[in-house]
Formats: C-alpha cells, sequence, structure tokens
C-alpha cells in the first residue's frame, strides 16, 4: 500500500528523517487553543483532589480490582469523557489534551490510566471514528457520562494481537439483518465492567476486517475467567467465548479500507501507551532522585562514639 502522507517514525525505519514534521514544533496549548487549556488545567484539579481523597494504589492492588466510588468520581470529573466528540457528551479534547490527561492520571495510578485508556482511547474511540449516526447517537453519550464502560476485544488465544489474522469470524444472518459472532478473545481490557465491546472479527471466513459492537449482557457472550496482569494486579482483563452472538450494530463492513481503519484505532492506541510509559518514567525519576537526596548512607544508623585510637608508636607498644 503506498504512504499517502509521510509518518516520522515509519520513516527512520525506512532510512528516511522527516524533520518536516517536527519543526518547527507546534505552538503550546495553551496558545493555540486556550479554552481546552482551561479544561486540561480543571481535569487535572479533579484528578488531585480525587487522588488525594479515592487513589488508593496499594489498596488497589491487594484488592485486584479499582472500588465503583473511584470509577463514578472520575466520571464526575468528566475523565471517562476525554476523546467523545462535544456534540455527543464528550470533551472532544485533542491529542495534546487528551496526552496531558491520560499522563497525569498514569502518574496517579497505572491501573487507572488502564481502565481510561482502554474507555476513552479504544473502546469509545472506535465508534467515535468508524460508528454510524445512529451508533454514535445511541452509545458515546452515556460512555461519556460513565453510565458504563468501553472495552477493546481484539486478542485471541491462536493469533495474539494480529490484526490481519483474526480467527473470530462474523457471518451475516439468513435474513441480511445482523451478523453473527463466534470465537474466542482474551485479555479484554475494561470485560469484566463494560456495557459496549468493540470487537475485531473476520467477516464471511475472509481476512476481510469488521469491528462489531456487542452489547456485554448479551446471554451467548460467555465468560470464561477474569486474570489480572501481574504487573498491575487491579487491571483485571477477560477471557470470553464469543457462541453465535446475534448482533445489528455493524461498525464496518469489511473489505481493505477496514484493515486500514483498524490500524488508524490501534495506532491511535499505541500512541497513549508511549504517552503513559513517558509520565511514568518521570515519576519513577523522580521518586529516585527524591530518595538519593534525602537517604541516610548505609542506613539511619547512629554515629557512636569512639575511645581514642593510639596514634604514637610509643603508645602502640605500651598498648601491647
Amino acid at each position: 500500500m503506498a504512504e499517502s502522507q509521510p509518518a516520522f517514525v515509519r520513516g527512520l525505519f525506512g532510512g528516511a528523517i522527516h524533520d518536516e514534521i517536527l519543526f518547527p514544533y507546534a505552538a503550546p496549548l495553551e496558545t493555540r487553543d486556550p479554552g481546552e487549556a482551561r479544561v486540561v488545567s480543571r481535569l487535572l484539579r479533579e484528578l488531585r483532589r480525587i487522588q488525594g481523597d479515592l487513589i488508593d494504589s496499594a489498596a488497589f492492588d491487594a484488592a485486584e480490582t479499582i472500588p465503583e466510588p473511584v470509577i463514578t468520581a472520575f466520571a464526575d470529573a468528566g475523565l471517562l469523557a476525554l476523546t467523545i466528540p462535544r456534540e455527543y457528551g464528550g470533551l472532544g479534547l485533542s491529542s495534546t489534551g487528551y496526552a496531558r490527561v491520560i499522563s497525569a492520571i498514569s502518574a496517579a495510578d497505572a491501573s487507572l490510566a488502564v481502565l481510561v485508556g482502554v474507555h476513552c482511547g479504544l473502546g469509545s474511540k472506535a465508534i467515535a471514528l468508524f460508528g454510524t449516526p445512529e451508533q454514535k447517537t445511541r452509545y458515546l453519550p452515556l460512555l461519556a457520562r460513565g453510565d458504563t464502560l468501553a472495552a477493546y476485544a481484539l486478542t485471541e488465544p491462536e493469533t495474539g494481537s494480529d490484526a490481519q489474522n483474526i480467527q473470530t469470524q462474523a457471518t451475516r444472518s439468513a435474513d441480511g439483518t445482523h451478523w453473527i459472532l463466534s470465537g474466542r478473545k482474551l485479555w479484554i481490557g475494561n470485560g469484566q465492567r463494560a456495557g459496549v465491546i468493540a470487537t475485531f472479527a473476520g467477516q464471511d471466513k475472509s481476512q476481510d476486517e469488521i469491528c462489531d459492537l456487542v452489547k456485554r449482557l448479551t446471554p451467548d457472550f460467555v465468560f470464561i475467567s477474569c486474570m489480572t496482569a501481574e504487573s498491575i494486579p487491579a487491571t483485571l482483563t477477560l477471557v470470553a467465548a464469543l457462541a453465535a452472538i446475534s448482533s445489528r450494530m455493524t461498525i464496518i463492513a469489511g473489505g481493505p479500507a477496514a484493515v486500514e481503519q483498524s490500524d488508524a484505532l490501534i495506532n491511535a492506541g499505541c500512541s497513549q501507551i508511549c504517552t503513559r510509559s513517558n509520565e511514568a518514567r518521570r515519576t519513577i525519576r523522580g521518586f529516585i532522585l527524591q530518595r538519593a537526596k534525602s537517604r541516610l548512607p548505609f542506613g539511619a544508623l547512629r554515629p557512636r562514639r569512639l575511645e581514642r585510637v593510639p596514634l604514637t608508636a610509643a603508645e602502640i607498644r605500651n598498648a601491647k
């Protein structure tokens, strides 16, 4: 596929440095969009307030879950509406604004960053980018309010996260009114709480992709188990089997465009992972520097008063 627009990182792998993409640097958000900058500042203040009252990472990890009051507080503050367009009740933040907020959430708690990242950057994003007007009207307002969470089902036991070799299949019903999904998915972030799951599937045994909306409470969506991420214990992921689910809410109808659209969605998710990882690095570095400046060498031992040590040859001989 021909490259329609140069990309900086992709160019590096091909030996091309597209410095025109980086320079001159974009103007700061405060200059470019003062209104959005104020929204971001408000969100960061709300996050600090919640962090002081409700966020306890050690307790989250011990319980292997994020308490509902924390999610409710995030919804009330607008932290679950970051990327949802304004016309559907969201904040419609730019990439810069979203990066600032998700970075701060990452510094506060890694599990919350995963929850918001999947909800805003993958599940809701699929509908916002590629949903029909009907789907956007139906789902985005409730996701912006935090009435339910969005999840994202891509990874499979057979192929991992290889979007172009999906084994889960979507077949048209005999009357052509809906899709029937069958297959297995795992590592579904937010899956144990989500009311809407954006699901990748192959169409009619071909390698074309669709992205289908599946209501979590569909009886045939069989939840096999929940697993915790070893490094982030409070992040639960779902293992599920799709047994002939019927869905009338197709987003993408297959074909080459569907592959490009799914890649765009995955790339959007990857970019926020970079942002979260960078902020985590900065936070950890801050802890290391703080510790280095405040620690006492060899622990907090108190100095002891030592008796005088003999210093002259005569004193040493007499000491024998």
